[in-house]
């Protein structure tokens, strides 16, 4: 492991952990489409896809956590849409799941208008699509005219299902968690 880590910039050991960065695959590359090569377009259509939009990472501080910390990076929204697009077209796959943690990562503006960006393409694309996706409760406002009208897009654009994790309901226990 140790003369692997010499070569590949996002592998620490013990020895060698300095100037190290986050793992991420810049290229745009379709690792498992094999899976739904061996089947019809008829039995892809049932099928499910995952995808992610960003890095599987936390930046949050908690203080009984280890693992996973570094720096959000995310995947540009077109090439999110163009393996959208490659999965639909090329084995008919109807049924997305972005698998990322938390689809907004807290009630972030960016992330916010990532999302809006990509339901204007899946849109204007025409594809009927089925999405499914996490959020925290906390991410969308109920008083917020922004975020209904996202939540409407959202579903114009196939989100039909959205699993809203609940951290805590104690805001005692977050603080105390650090979890932010």
């Amino acid at each position: 492991l140790y003369e692997t880590s010499r070569f590949y910039s996002n592998i620490a050991t013990k020895s060698n952990s300095f100037n190290k960065t986050p793992y991420w695959n810049e290229s745009f590359s379709f690792p498992i489409f094999d899976y739904f090569e061996r089947f019809t377009k008829s039995q892809n259509i049932r099928k499910e896809y995952l995808l992610q939009t960003k890095n599987s990472v936390c930046n949050g501080k908690c203080v009984f956590c280890r693992s996973r910390k570094g720096h959000m990076l995310y995947r540009d929204v077109k090439d999110v849409f163009l393996e959208i697009e490659y999965a639909h077209t090329h084995y008919a796959i109807k049924k997305f799941f972005f698998t990322d943690e938390d689809i907004f990562d807290g009630p972030n503006q960016y992330a916010k208008e990532r999302i809006d960006n990509l339901c204007d393409l899946i849109i204007d694309s025409g594809y009927i699509i089925a999405i499914k996706c996490y959020m925290k409760a906390n991410d969308l406002s109920n008083v917020n005219e922004q975020d209904h009208l996202l939540l409407e897009k959202m579903n114009k654009a196939g989100v039909v299902v959205v699993f809203v994790g609940i951290e805590s309901g104690s805001q005692d226990d977050l603080v105390l968690y650090q979890k932010g």
